[in-house]
Protein backbone atom coordinates (compact mmCIF):
# COMPACT_ATOMS: atom_id res chain seq x y z
CA UNK A 1 0.00 0.00 0.00
CA UNK A 2 1.29 3.45 -0.91
CA UNK A 3 1.82 6.26 1.55
CA UNK A 4 -1.33 8.13 2.51
CA UNK A 5 -1.74 11.42 0.65
CA UNK A 6 -4.23 13.18 2.96
CA UNK A 7 -2.93 15.98 5.23
CA UNK A 8 -2.37 13.96 8.39
CA UNK A 9 0.23 16.00 10.23
CA UNK A 10 -0.18 14.98 13.87
CA UNK A 11 -0.96 11.53 15.27
CA UNK A 12 -1.43 10.70 18.94
CA UNK A 13 -1.04 7.06 20.00
CA UNK A 14 -2.12 5.92 23.46
CA UNK A 15 -1.27 2.62 25.16
CA UNK A 16 -1.85 1.13 28.59
CA UNK A 17 1.46 -0.75 28.96
CA UNK A 18 5.12 0.17 29.12
CA UNK A 19 6.95 -3.19 28.94
CA UNK A 20 7.33 -5.56 26.00
CA UNK A 21 4.68 -8.21 26.53
CA UNK A 22 2.38 -9.32 23.72
CA UNK A 23 0.10 -6.28 23.39
CA UNK A 24 3.10 -3.97 23.81
CA UNK A 25 4.92 -5.58 20.89
CA UNK A 26 1.79 -5.31 18.75
CA UNK A 27 1.58 -1.64 19.68
CA UNK A 28 5.12 -1.18 18.32
CA UNK A 29 3.99 -2.75 15.03
CA UNK A 30 1.01 -0.40 14.89
CA UNK A 31 3.17 2.68 15.44
CA UNK A 32 5.63 1.41 12.84
CA UNK A 33 2.77 0.98 10.35
CA UNK A 34 1.56 4.53 11.05
CA UNK A 35 5.08 5.87 10.50
CA UNK A 36 5.29 4.02 7.17
CA UNK A 37 1.84 5.24 6.11
CA UNK A 38 2.36 8.86 7.19
CA UNK A 39 6.15 9.39 6.94
CA UNK A 40 5.97 13.16 7.42
CA UNK A 41 3.57 13.12 10.37
CA UNK A 42 4.50 14.01 13.93
CA UNK A 43 3.72 10.98 16.08
CA UNK A 44 3.31 11.45 19.82
CA UNK A 45 2.93 8.39 22.07
CA UNK A 46 1.35 8.56 25.52
CA UNK A 47 2.27 5.83 28.03
CA UNK A 48 1.48 5.42 31.75
CA UNK A 49 5.16 4.97 32.65
CA UNK A 50 8.56 4.83 31.04
CA UNK A 51 9.88 1.31 30.53
CA UNK A 52 11.39 -0.92 27.85
CA UNK A 53 8.56 -0.06 25.44
CA UNK A 54 9.56 3.60 25.26
CA UNK A 55 12.95 2.88 23.72
CA UNK A 56 11.37 0.75 20.97
CA UNK A 57 8.90 3.52 20.16
CA UNK A 58 11.58 6.22 20.04
CA UNK A 59 13.53 4.19 17.50
CA UNK A 60 10.58 4.77 15.16
CA UNK A 61 11.01 8.53 15.38
CA UNK A 62 8.05 9.05 17.70
CA UNK A 63 8.03 11.21 20.81
CA UNK A 64 7.13 9.46 24.08
CA UNK A 65 5.38 11.25 26.92
CA UNK A 66 4.32 9.80 30.28
CA UNK A 67 0.73 10.68 31.21
CA UNK A 68 -1.48 9.77 34.15
CA UNK A 69 -3.95 7.83 32.01
CA UNK A 70 -7.23 6.72 33.59
CA UNK A 71 -6.82 2.98 32.97
CA UNK A 72 -9.46 0.52 34.09
CA UNK A 73 -7.37 -2.25 35.66
CA UNK A 74 -8.68 -5.08 37.80
CA UNK A 75 -6.21 -4.20 40.54
CA UNK A 76 -7.48 -1.07 42.28
CA UNK A 77 -10.70 -0.84 40.26
CA UNK A 78 -12.85 -0.07 43.32
CA UNK A 79 -10.65 2.88 44.27
CA UNK A 80 -10.72 4.17 40.70
CA UNK A 81 -14.51 3.91 40.52
CA UNK A 82 -15.07 5.86 43.77
CA UNK A 83 -12.51 8.33 45.06
CA UNK A 84 -10.78 8.33 41.67
CA UNK A 85 -13.74 9.87 39.82
CA UNK A 86 -12.66 13.53 40.29
CA UNK A 87 -9.36 12.63 38.65
CA UNK A 88 -11.31 11.12 35.75
CA UNK A 89 -13.04 14.44 35.06
CA UNK A 90 -9.67 16.18 34.78
CA UNK A 91 -8.27 13.34 32.67
CA UNK A 92 -11.19 13.56 30.22
CA UNK A 93 -10.59 17.27 29.74
CA UNK A 94 -6.90 16.64 29.11
CA UNK A 95 -7.67 13.81 26.68
CA UNK A 96 -10.17 15.99 24.80
CA UNK A 97 -7.51 18.64 24.26
CA UNK A 98 -5.10 15.97 23.04
CA UNK A 99 -7.64 14.60 20.56
CA UNK A 100 -8.56 18.08 19.28
CA UNK A 101 -4.90 18.81 18.51
CA UNK A 102 -4.45 15.59 16.49
CA UNK A 103 -5.48 14.65 12.97
CA UNK A 104 -5.77 11.04 14.17
CA UNK A 105 -5.84 9.50 17.64
CA UNK A 106 -5.04 5.79 17.91
CA UNK A 107 -5.88 4.14 21.24
CA UNK A 108 -4.42 0.65 21.51
CA UNK A 109 -6.86 -0.69 24.10
CA UNK A 110 -10.45 -0.24 25.26
CA UNK A 111 -9.64 0.28 28.96
CA UNK A 112 -8.27 3.84 28.77
CA UNK A 113 -11.50 5.39 29.96
CA UNK A 114 -10.55 9.07 29.72
CA UNK A 115 -9.92 8.83 25.97
CA UNK A 116 -13.08 6.82 25.33
CA UNK A 117 -15.13 9.44 27.14
CA UNK A 118 -13.32 12.32 25.44
CA UNK A 119 -13.95 10.80 22.01
CA UNK A 120 -17.65 11.46 22.45
CA UNK A 121 -16.91 15.15 22.99
CA UNK A 122 -14.70 15.53 19.93
CA UNK A 123 -15.34 15.23 16.19
CA UNK A 124 -11.74 14.38 15.36
CA UNK A 125 -10.98 10.88 13.95
CA UNK A 126 -10.19 8.28 16.59
CA UNK A 127 -9.46 4.57 16.16
CA UNK A 128 -9.69 2.22 19.15
CA UNK A 129 -7.88 -1.11 18.80
CA UNK A 130 -9.49 -3.67 21.12
CA UNK A 131 -7.00 -6.14 22.61
CA UNK A 132 -9.27 -7.36 25.42
CA UNK A 133 -11.79 -10.17 25.71
CA UNK A 134 -13.47 -9.50 29.06
CA UNK A 135 -16.36 -11.43 30.55
CA UNK A 136 -19.59 -10.62 32.35
CA UNK A 137 -20.10 -7.15 33.77
CA UNK A 138 -16.71 -5.87 32.61
CA UNK A 139 -17.61 -6.74 29.02
CA UNK A 140 -20.96 -4.99 29.31
CA UNK A 141 -19.35 -1.84 30.74
CA UNK A 142 -16.62 -1.68 28.11
CA UNK A 143 -19.07 -2.39 25.27
CA UNK A 144 -21.25 0.44 26.53
CA UNK A 145 -18.26 2.79 26.72
CA UNK A 146 -17.14 1.92 23.21
CA UNK A 147 -20.62 2.35 21.77
CA UNK A 148 -21.08 5.66 23.58
CA UNK A 149 -17.66 6.97 22.49
CA UNK A 150 -18.67 6.82 18.78
CA UNK A 151 -15.01 6.06 17.94
CA UNK A 152 -14.24 3.65 15.11
CA UNK A 153 -13.16 0.27 16.50
CA UNK A 154 -10.75 -2.39 15.26
CA UNK A 155 -10.45 -5.85 16.85
CA UNK A 156 -7.53 -8.27 17.11
CA UNK A 157 -9.56 -11.42 16.42
CA UNK A 158 -12.93 -12.76 15.39
CA UNK A 159 -13.48 -13.72 19.02
CA UNK A 160 -13.13 -10.15 20.28
CA UNK A 161 -15.26 -8.80 17.46
CA UNK A 162 -18.05 -11.27 18.24
CA UNK A 163 -17.90 -10.58 21.99
CA UNK A 164 -18.33 -6.80 21.64
CA UNK A 165 -20.86 -7.07 18.81
CA UNK A 166 -20.73 -3.39 17.80
CA UNK A 167 -22.74 -2.12 14.87
CA UNK A 168 -21.17 -2.19 11.38
CA UNK A 169 -20.99 1.61 11.32
CA UNK A 170 -18.63 1.58 14.31
CA UNK A 171 -16.88 -1.79 14.28
CA UNK A 172 -14.54 -1.88 11.29
CA UNK A 173 -13.41 -5.51 11.47
CA UNK A 174 -10.47 -7.50 12.77
CA UNK A 175 -6.81 -7.85 11.96
CA UNK A 176 -4.84 -10.72 13.43
CA UNK A 177 -1.68 -9.82 15.28
CA UNK A 178 1.67 -10.67 13.77
CA UNK A 179 5.28 -11.25 14.70
CA UNK A 180 8.57 -11.27 12.80
CA UNK A 181 9.86 -14.40 11.16
CA UNK A 182 13.24 -15.73 12.37
CA UNK A 183 15.94 -15.91 9.72
CA UNK A 184 16.16 -19.71 9.59
CA UNK A 185 13.48 -21.41 11.70
CA UNK A 186 13.96 -25.15 12.09
CA UNK A 187 11.50 -27.65 13.61
CA UNK A 188 12.39 -29.03 17.04
CA UNK A 189 14.99 -31.78 17.22
CA UNK A 190 13.05 -33.89 19.71
CA UNK A 191 13.49 -37.62 19.03
CA UNK A 192 12.34 -39.14 22.32
CA UNK A 193 15.82 -39.86 23.66
CA UNK A 194 15.79 -36.82 25.95
CA UNK A 195 13.06 -35.06 27.94
CA UNK A 196 10.45 -33.12 25.97
CA UNK A 197 11.10 -29.39 26.43
CA UNK A 198 7.94 -27.42 27.18
CA UNK A 199 7.89 -23.62 27.21
CA UNK A 200 5.29 -21.24 28.60
CA UNK A 201 5.68 -17.48 28.21
CA UNK A 202 3.33 -14.95 29.75
CA UNK A 203 2.66 -12.65 32.64
CA UNK A 204 2.07 -14.53 35.89
CA UNK A 205 -1.53 -13.76 36.82
CA UNK A 206 -4.70 -15.54 37.86
CA UNK A 207 -5.88 -16.59 34.41
CA UNK A 208 -2.84 -17.45 32.28
CA UNK A 209 -2.83 -21.01 33.63
CA UNK A 210 0.66 -21.57 35.02
CA UNK A 211 -0.64 -23.63 38.01
CA UNK A 212 -2.74 -25.77 35.64
CA UNK A 213 0.35 -26.56 33.58
CA UNK A 214 2.31 -27.48 36.72
CA UNK A 215 -0.48 -29.81 37.88
CA UNK A 216 -0.59 -31.52 34.48
CA UNK A 217 3.19 -31.90 34.52
CA UNK A 218 2.97 -33.52 37.97
CA UNK A 219 0.60 -36.13 36.53
CA UNK A 220 2.96 -36.80 33.63
CA UNK A 221 6.02 -37.17 35.84
CA UNK A 222 4.14 -39.62 38.07
CA UNK A 223 3.64 -41.76 34.97
CA UNK A 224 7.38 -41.92 34.45
CA UNK A 225 7.58 -39.60 31.44
CA UNK A 226 10.46 -37.17 31.10
CA UNK A 227 9.86 -33.47 30.52
CA UNK A 228 11.60 -30.17 31.17
CA UNK A 229 9.52 -27.03 31.64
CA UNK A 230 10.44 -23.36 31.57
CA UNK A 231 7.92 -20.71 32.62
CA UNK A 232 9.01 -17.19 31.69
CA UNK A 233 7.17 -14.12 32.91
CA UNK A 234 6.86 -11.51 35.61
CA UNK A 235 3.90 -10.10 37.53
CA UNK A 236 2.23 -6.70 37.45
CA UNK A 237 2.92 -5.36 40.95
CA UNK A 238 1.88 -8.72 42.46
CA UNK A 239 4.98 -10.53 43.80
CA UNK A 240 2.72 -12.78 45.86
CA UNK A 241 1.58 -14.51 42.65
CA UNK A 242 5.14 -15.52 41.80
CA UNK A 243 5.68 -16.79 45.36
CA UNK A 244 2.48 -18.84 45.12
CA UNK A 245 3.62 -20.32 41.81
CA UNK A 246 6.98 -21.37 43.26
CA UNK A 247 5.15 -22.95 46.20
CA UNK A 248 2.97 -24.94 43.79
CA UNK A 249 6.10 -26.28 42.13
CA UNK A 250 7.57 -27.28 45.49
CA UNK A 251 4.29 -28.86 46.63
CA UNK A 252 4.39 -31.14 43.59
CA UNK A 253 8.11 -31.89 44.06
CA UNK A 254 8.94 -30.45 40.62
CA UNK A 255 11.84 -28.15 41.53
CA UNK A 256 14.16 -30.10 39.23
CA UNK A 257 11.64 -30.22 36.39
CA UNK A 258 10.00 -26.79 36.24
CA UNK A 259 12.07 -23.59 36.10
CA UNK A 260 10.49 -20.16 36.58
CA UNK A 261 12.46 -17.27 35.16
CA UNK A 262 11.97 -13.57 34.52
CA UNK A 263 10.38 -12.19 31.41
CA UNK A 264 12.72 -11.47 28.50
CA UNK A 265 12.26 -8.65 26.02
CA UNK A 266 13.66 -11.01 23.36
CA UNK A 267 12.15 -14.49 23.87
CA UNK A 268 13.80 -16.00 20.78
CA UNK A 269 16.35 -18.10 22.73
CA UNK A 270 13.51 -19.61 24.75
CA UNK A 271 11.62 -20.64 21.63
CA UNK A 272 14.76 -22.18 20.14
CA UNK A 273 15.29 -24.18 23.36
CA UNK A 274 11.74 -25.55 23.33
CA UNK A 275 10.11 -28.47 21.55
CA UNK A 276 6.50 -27.39 22.17
CA UNK A 277 4.91 -24.23 23.55
CA UNK A 278 1.98 -24.35 25.98
CA UNK A 279 -0.76 -21.72 26.21
CA UNK A 280 -3.09 -23.14 28.90
CA UNK A 281 -5.10 -19.95 29.58
CA UNK A 282 -8.02 -20.39 31.98
CA UNK A 283 -10.00 -17.52 30.42
CA UNK A 284 -10.36 -16.97 26.67
CA UNK A 285 -7.36 -15.25 25.11
CA UNK A 286 -8.30 -12.24 22.96
CA UNK A 287 -5.76 -13.55 20.45
CA UNK A 288 -2.63 -15.38 21.57
CA UNK A 289 0.59 -13.73 20.40
CA UNK A 290 2.76 -16.35 22.10
CA UNK A 291 1.11 -19.00 19.92
CA UNK A 292 2.08 -17.30 16.64
CA UNK A 293 5.57 -16.52 17.93
CA UNK A 294 5.99 -20.22 18.63
CA UNK A 295 4.75 -21.05 15.13
CA UNK A 296 7.17 -18.55 13.59
CA UNK A 297 9.95 -20.54 15.31
CA UNK A 298 8.50 -23.82 13.95
CA UNK A 299 7.21 -24.94 17.35
CA UNK A 300 3.84 -26.66 17.64
CA UNK A 301 1.42 -25.24 20.20
CA UNK A 302 -0.60 -26.93 22.95
CA UNK A 303 -3.43 -24.49 23.67
CA UNK A 304 -6.74 -24.18 25.48
CA UNK A 305 -9.59 -24.37 22.98
CA UNK A 306 -11.26 -21.00 23.47
CA UNK A 307 -10.98 -17.36 22.47
CA UNK A 308 -8.60 -16.33 19.73
CA UNK A 309 -6.47 -19.45 20.13
CA UNK A 310 -8.92 -21.52 18.08
CA UNK A 311 -8.31 -19.12 15.18
CA UNK A 312 -4.57 -19.81 15.37
CA UNK A 313 -3.95 -23.46 16.24
CA UNK A 314 -5.14 -26.16 13.85
CA UNK A 315 -5.45 -29.35 15.93
CA UNK A 316 -3.87 -32.33 14.25
CA UNK A 317 -1.77 -30.09 12.01
CA UNK A 318 -0.01 -27.22 13.81
CA UNK A 319 -0.55 -28.31 17.41
CA UNK A 320 -3.04 -29.56 19.97
CA UNK A 321 -6.18 -27.97 21.40
CA UNK A 322 -7.50 -29.21 24.75
CA UNK A 323 -10.65 -28.55 26.77
CA UNK A 324 -10.08 -25.33 28.78
CA UNK A 325 -9.28 -25.73 32.48
CA UNK A 326 -9.16 -29.54 32.12
CA UNK A 327 -6.00 -30.79 33.79
CA UNK A 328 -6.36 -34.30 32.36
CA UNK A 329 -6.95 -32.99 28.83
CA UNK A 330 -3.82 -30.85 28.99
CA UNK A 331 -1.82 -33.79 30.36
CA UNK A 332 -3.13 -36.03 27.55
CA UNK A 333 -2.00 -33.57 24.86
CA UNK A 334 1.48 -33.32 26.42
CA UNK A 335 1.70 -37.11 26.71
CA UNK A 336 0.95 -37.49 23.01
CA UNK A 337 3.78 -35.07 22.24
CA UNK A 338 6.14 -36.98 24.56
CA UNK A 339 5.29 -40.34 23.02
CA UNK A 340 5.20 -39.35 19.32
CA UNK A 341 8.33 -37.33 18.46
CA UNK A 342 7.52 -37.40 14.74
CA UNK A 343 4.29 -35.47 15.39
CA UNK A 344 6.22 -32.78 17.26
CA UNK A 345 8.53 -32.31 14.29
CA UNK A 346 5.79 -32.53 11.63
CA UNK A 347 3.47 -30.12 13.42
CA UNK A 348 6.34 -27.75 14.04
CA UNK A 349 7.02 -27.62 10.31
CA UNK A 350 3.33 -27.06 9.53
CA UNK A 351 3.14 -24.36 12.20
CA UNK A 352 5.93 -22.44 10.50
CA UNK A 353 4.10 -22.65 7.17
CA UNK A 354 0.89 -21.42 8.78
CA UNK A 355 2.67 -18.42 10.27
CA UNK A 356 4.16 -17.49 6.90
CA UNK A 357 0.71 -17.59 5.30
CA UNK A 358 -1.33 -15.80 7.97
CA UNK A 359 0.64 -13.95 10.63
CA UNK A 360 3.48 -11.98 9.05
CA UNK A 361 4.25 -8.34 9.84
CA UNK A 362 3.66 -7.43 6.20
CA UNK A 363 0.15 -8.83 6.30
CA UNK A 364 -0.60 -7.01 9.55
CA UNK A 365 0.69 -3.70 8.20
CA UNK A 366 -1.38 -3.94 5.04
CA UNK A 367 -4.66 -4.59 6.84
CA UNK A 368 -3.94 -2.12 9.64
CA UNK A 369 -3.21 0.74 7.22
CA UNK A 370 -6.40 0.00 5.28
CA UNK A 371 -8.47 0.15 8.46
CA UNK A 372 -6.76 3.43 9.42
CA UNK A 373 -7.78 4.85 6.05
CA UNK A 374 -11.34 3.74 6.66
CA UNK A 375 -11.36 5.38 10.08
CA UNK A 376 -10.16 8.59 8.44
CA UNK A 377 -12.87 8.34 5.81
CA UNK A 378 -10.57 7.72 2.86
CA UNK A 379 -12.46 6.59 -0.23
CA UNK A 380 -10.23 3.57 -0.78
CA UNK A 381 -10.45 2.39 2.83
CA UNK A 382 -12.80 -0.59 3.00
CA UNK A 383 -11.93 -1.85 -0.47
CA UNK A 384 -8.26 -1.86 0.45
CA UNK A 385 -8.61 -4.21 3.39
CA UNK A 386 -6.66 -7.39 2.70
CA UNK A 387 -8.79 -10.47 3.43
CA UNK A 388 -7.49 -12.89 6.02
CA UNK A 389 -6.62 -16.28 4.50
CA UNK A 390 -8.48 -19.31 5.71
CA UNK A 391 -6.59 -21.97 7.64
CA UNK A 392 -4.73 -24.23 5.24
CA UNK A 393 -6.72 -27.19 6.50
CA UNK A 394 -9.90 -27.26 8.57
CA UNK A 395 -9.49 -27.92 12.30
CA UNK A 396 -10.38 -31.46 13.28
Amino acid sequence: MKHHTSPVRTITCVHQGYELYGSDRVFVQSVRSLREHFPAARIQVLLPARGTLAAEIERLGAKVEVHDLWILRRKGILKRATIGLPALVKAIARARRQISESDLTYVSTCVIVDFLCAARLSRRPMLVHVHELPQGMVLRVLRMLLAWSSARVLFISKATQAAFALGPGQGLGFVWNSCPSPASPTPPGYDGTRPLRILMIGRINRWKGQPLLIQAIADIVRQGRRVEVRIAGGTFRSPELRAALLKTIDDHDLAGTVLVEDFRADPSPLYRWSDVVAVPSLAPEPFGLVAIEAMAHARPVIAAAHGGLVEIVEPGRTGWLFAPRERSALAAAILEAVDTPHLVRERGHAACQSHAARFTEERYAGRFKAFVDEALGATHGAAGVVPEPAASSPPR
